[in-house]
């Protein structure tokens, strides 16, 4: 059930969804009432709230998994607003704000099934700081399908370097570019499935992929009010049937 905060003047549009994948990083939005599939038993999944409508707003929400699942290393906790007990969690957002760039707010946990199989997943917006009218994308629900694992891929001949930012001291409120340079037998190699994921202190950042010939980048637009915090993230990429992560880590002036 949605609850408004007394005596709130304005309503507001929240909707939340559900993203799957095989790490952190690799996660992608399921359509409320869809299916993904995953091999091997630990995914990654979570949900994300999006802001719909002008006004701010803050949400809590929370998170169900089905019977058979359980958090694997990473799991619901305090330092990103949230609770948890074995089988949900608990969270609140920041303040979103379209106008302030902070218009959507989302987290990934590690899961780890018992068997292959399918299950579900649930997630809710249970209270609002203003009232939410549009209740119809309040819940998303989404079936995994986990299936056997396969064989590691072979990394083949291809050389990858560390995450380099630009600028490489970044400011709050400017753009940020994260890149990871690739070769194979001495030339420039093109990535495939560019992923990106990033941090301003507890705020997750949307970033923007791009795969060119020898290099994997991610862009990111940094919070004006993230000035002191880490910025954190990593680029997941695949080369040559081969999947790469690159972490990078930076103090935002």
């Amino acid at each position: 059930m949605i609850t408004a905060a007394a005596g709130a003047p304005t309503a507001v549009d929240i909707q939340i969804d559900i993203a799957v994948g095989p790490s952190e990083t690799g996660t992608r939005f399921v359509p409320n009432g869809g299916t993904a599939t995953v091999t091997g038993l630990t995914f990654w999944a979570g949900p994300e709230v999006n802001l719909i409508t002008p006004e701010p707003a803050t949400a809590k929400v929370r998170f169900e998994l089905s019977e058979g699942l359980r958090w694997g290393r990473d799991e619901p906790d305090p330092t990103e607003q949230c609770t948890s007990t074995p089988s949900t969690g608990v969270c609140e957002t920041l303040p979103l704000a379209p106008i302030g760039g902070q218009s959507g707010f989302g987290w990934a946990w590690e899961l780890v099934a018992e068997r292959p199989g399918s299950y579900v997943l649930r997630a809710e917006i249970i209270e609002a700081s203003d009232s939410d009218p549009v209740t119809a994308n309040n819940t998303s629900v989404v079936t995994v399908v986990v299936t056997e694992t396969a064989p590691p891929p072979t990394p083949g001949n291809a050389r990858v370097g560390a995450a380099k930012l630009s600028p490489a001291k970044p400011k709050a409120g400017s753009t940020v570019v994260a890149s990871v340079r690739m070769t194979a037998g001495g030339s420039p190699v093109r990535p495939s499935s560019v992923t990106c994921t990033g941090k301003a202190g507890t705020a997750k950042l949307r970033g923007t992929g791009r795969a060119g010939n020898g290099s994997a980048t991610c862009t990111y637009r940094t919070p004006r009010k993230a000035k002191g915090k880490m910025l954190r993230g990593a680029i997941s990429f695949t080369v040559l049937g081969a999947k790469f992560t690159r972490r990078f880590s930076a103090k935002l002036g």
